[in-house]
């Protein structure tokens, strides 16, 4: 979908609803060996700082409680009911993004120093540490990333 581009006469956006406005890292350009990466192999960021929050009214006239609230850190999906609307304020050029609240996997302390323990689940998300996976066979053949059996049980 890309980056709707905010007009230089508007300062701020304001989230409505059941979304929250939140702002990311961005994506970085180059790869670690500084080769250039074009815009789809570039890793999506999915960790992002509340900026604001709606005012909860859902789409069926009822109202949800944020068990967020600004300065959170937050961990969303990748695959929503909506998907996230990335936003640039012309004026500013600080992007940011539209997030359905229901989007919201969970809080951590911070984007950058955390633990698997820290992570907080919102809503009906739940953490699940998925079994280790064998990189061997029991006769000892060694299994690439391709071969491997995904963990289906946690």
């Amino acid at each position: 979908a890309g980056i709707s581009l905010i007009p230089k006469n508007y300062s701020a956006i304001v989230p409505t609803g059941d979304f929250v406005l939140a702002k990311f890292e961005e994506e970085e350009d180059f790869a670690e060996g500084g080769i250039w990466l074009p815009e789809s192999l570039k890793s999506k960021p999915n960790l992002a700082t509340i900026v604001d929050v709606g005012s909860g009214r859902t789409d069926d006239g009822s109202s949800i409680d944020f068990e967020v609230k600004k300065g959170d850190v937050v961990l969303y999906t990748r695959f929503g009911t909506t998907g996230i609307r990335e936003l640039e304020l012309e004026k500013t050029g600080e992007n940011v993004a539209l997030i359905k609240y229901s989007d919201l996997a969970g809080r951590l302390p911070n984007a950058d120093d955390y633990e698997l323990d820290d992570f907080e689940p919102l809503q009906n998300f739940i953490l699940v540490k998925a079994d280790e996976v064998e990189e061997s066979t029991t006769g000892g053949v060694f299994l690439g990333d391709a071969d491997q059996e995904k963990p289906a049980c946690g």
